[in-house]
């Protein structure tokens, strides 16, 4: 070991070593520094060890190039003022969490065709999330996951399309449709059958252009309190149960005839009227019973047809002829 001094300050050179020491004429003193800062280019074949202390290049404009060899930063690596990270063509991996610092962004060149491509993990987007024009907003096709939003309203300013044989599946809350709503042809709007929930339209008409069912056991009901009116098409109607006219509302048919094919009954303390026109009652080949009195009005005959042979035949009452008694061939038996 070689121990060298000046009058200032020392340095030991050990064994297999070398150091250059220089003096600074500036000054004017009669002194070497060691080790020299001020050498020539230092190429090193075999690798270089810094013991201690730091290597400080802050003050060199050059730069600092490797080859092909890695290189390891034991300790944090800062990159200082404005200067920025370029990489050239190859891959930059980061195997620790990536912090970029409040207010800062993440950018991409706005030119280039390079992909931003995730792990599995959760991506969490906390400010808004702008999608560029004319690009997609775009999850795997043959993948399961979901698309869930926050709480708020979700604005959709284009035609909204679900693929293939995919359904659309609302909360328990309203949907409002407030355009129109087309159904495409052969398809069929459904309610859950085994479900509870009712079908409400608004005061428009409602056109139904193909078959109706009301399934078993269920009805077809008009507000008992509203003034609609049940209308057919030329059709013929067949009610297959029985019809019950309410309160004082009455059956009222047009100019057609009404065909009874059934006994007709008519409640107790209720009439048979026809109305004050030319109409006429017509019975059939059966007997006639009139189990009260019969009136005639005013003006009114009672006639037996001229052309028959049917005789007339009372109780055990008296009879009164109030008028005269005529015959146009011969005169009724009376029994």
């Amino acid at each position: 070991t070689i121990i060298m001094t000046d009058r200032v300050s020392s340095y030991t050179l050990p064994t297999k070593s070398h150091v250059v020491a220089y003096r600074d004429c500036a000054s004017g003193n009669d002194q070497l520094y060691f080790p020299s800062s001020c050498v020539p280019t230092l190429s090193v074949e075999q690798g270089s060890t810094i013991a201690s202390g730091n290597l400080d290049a802050s003050a060199s404009t050059g730069t600092f190039k490797t080859r092909f060899g890695a290189i390891t930063a034991g300790g944090n690596v800062t990159i200082s003022g404005s200067r920025a990270f370029t990489r050239d063509t190859g891959a930059v991996l980061l195997n620790g969490d990536v912090t970029v610092a409040s207010g800062k962004n993440l950018h991409m060149t706005n030119a280039g065709s390079g992909t931003f491509q995730l792990g599995v993990g959760t991506v969490a987007l906390n400010g808004y999330t702008t999608v560029a024009t004319g690009k997609n907003l775009h999850t795997t096709s043959s993948g399961s996951g979901t698309f869930p939003t926050g709480t708020w309203g979700v604005t959709l300013n284009g035609n909204a399309a679900i693929a293939g044989t995919t359904s659309f599946i609302s909360g328990t809350d309203v949907i409002s449709l407030n355009g129109y709503v087309a159904v495409a042809t052969d398809k069929t709007p459904l309610m859950t059958v085994p479900g509870i929930g009712s079908l409400q339209m608004g005061t428009g008409t409602v056109t139904l252009n193909g078959h109706t069912t009301v399934a078993a056991r269920k009805n077809l009901h008009m507000t008992d309190y509203g003034f609609g009116t049940f209308k057919t098409g030329t059709g013929a109607i067949t009610l297959n149960g029985d019809t019950t006219i309410t309160g004082r509302k009455t059956f009222t048919n047009s100019f057609g005839n009404v065909q009874l094919n059934g006994d007709v009954a008519i409640a107790a303390n209720k009439n048979f009227v026809m109305a004050s026109g030319s109409g006429a009652f017509t019975s059939g080949a059966g007997a006639v019973t009139l189990k009260g009195y019969t009136t005639v009005a005013n003006g009114k005959n009672p006639r037996v047809n001229s052309l028959g042979v049917r005789t007339f035949t009372r109780g055990t009452g008296a009879i009164t002829l109030n008028g005269d008694k005529w015959h146009r061939h011969r005169l009724p038996q009376w029994n």
